[in-house]
């Protein structure tokens, strides 16, 4: 497992206090099952919605279905990344994509370059339907982003 990923799922289990072993053992399956080797049809396409207000939409299944939004802050130099509603991409996915260099370019691959930015924050409601944030930083290779100590500083008010 990527040691991002992994890192990831070990501060997901502390931040939301989950100490049953059961309960450990059910985030870690989730994980594992969405770490599958991604297919064609699942690579993205972005396409441009809304030039002046840097829209993008993210598209899968060979640009057929819609997946997702993005924002590009081009002041504060942050990707923000929005699932659709009723998508049925996985957005764990989407994650295990931006964080392992490895299944990368299949989200990265068609991103313009200067959408590349220094920080990307991905917004996912959880099963209660409470929103989340996961602030990604692009690693210093430039391949994949990653989830490190200190990103959360990144959902201060004065970046989002």
């Amino acid at each position: 497992m990527n040691p991002a990923i992994e890192k990831f799922i070990v501060n997901e289990t502390k931040k939301n206090a989950i100490t049953d072993e059961k309960e450990v053992n059910n985030l870690i399956d989730f994980f594992v099952v969405n770490l599958i080797s991604p297919m064609e049809k699942d690579r993205f396409t972005l396409e441009c919605i809304s030039q002046e207000n840097q829209l993008y939409l993210g598209l899968t299944n060979f640009g057929k279905e819609a997946q997702l939004y993005l924002h590009h802050d081009q002041d504060k130099h942050i990707l923000h990344i929005m699932p659709m509603g009723f998508s049925e991409f996985s957005r764990n996915c989407l994650l295990v994509y931006l964080v392992n260099g490895e299944f990368f370019p299949y989200f990265g691959q068609n991103l313009n370059k200067k959408l590349k930015e220094k920080a990307i924050i991905h917004y996912m409601l959880n099963q209660d339907n409470e929103s989340q944030f996961a602030p990604l930083t692009l690693c210093v290779n430039g391949q994949a982003y990653q989830f490190k100590e200190g990103n959360e500083t990144l959902l201060d008010k004065e970046f989002l």
